[in-house]
């Protein structure tokens, strides 16, 4: 527990030091066509930073890669399966479990690509001085926002697809628990003669 909470804070600590540009470069600017104030960036370079460093490198490079390197991992933990002398059932959950890790990699790899691929196109000038090429590179930008959503609503569906211990757990939840709490109660028919 103590390396946790040491990790937490450094964490922790890491991050309000990442965040305190933020507070730096973001200012109050009273717009000149609507006249409504606004919180915007006042620093190129910050906003620079923001665009490639916080959103492209921080929010999908790095995830990406690390998630790379766990089905790496993975894979490599099936392949000594065969080696080590585990219970059959435990064997069979591993591949599983590994099986549901590399479909879920290989999905965020063609999920997360093409914000990233949009990303650098948009930090090419060329794109931004054509207006047509501007205006496909923009919607190709918010096609790929709804590709990467897509990405975090799609464990769930991953694994029911994949593993079927999944499969059976989640009908057994759905039907057998939830269904049957549902249900009326069932009255038991009067074995008993009433007397008259």
């Amino acid at each position: 527990m103590k390396v946790a909470r040491c990790l937490i804070l450094l964490f922790v600590f890491i991050w309000i030091i990442h965040n305190i540009p933020f507070m730096i470069y973001y200012d109050y600017v009273i717009s000149a066509t609507t006249g409504q104030v606004t919180c915007i960036n006042t620093n190129t370079i910050f906003q620079q930073y923001v665009s490639y460093g916080t959103a492209f490198v921080i929010g999908k490079v790095i995830p990406i890669c690390i998630t790379f390197v766990f089905g790496l991992l993975a894979y490599h933990n099936v392949q000594q399966l065969g080696y080590r002398t585990v219970p059959l059932i435990r064997r069979e959950l591993d591949k599983q479990l590994t099986v549901m890790i590399l479909v879920l990699i290989v999905f965020a790899f063609f999920t997360n690509m093409p914000y990233i691929i949009v990303t650098i196109l948009l930090a090419i000038p060329e794109f931004s001085q054509d207006p047509v090429l501007s205006a496909q590179v923009q919607f190709a930008n918010l096609m790929a926002i709804y590709i990467v959503y897509i990405y975090f609503a799609s464990p769930f569906y991953i694994y029911v697809c994949v593993s079927n211990r999944f499969r059976r757990q989640l009908i057994h939840v759905s039907f057998e628990i939830f269904l049957n709490r549902w249900q009326p109660g069932r009255m038991a028919i009067n074995q008993v003669m009433p007397q008259a």
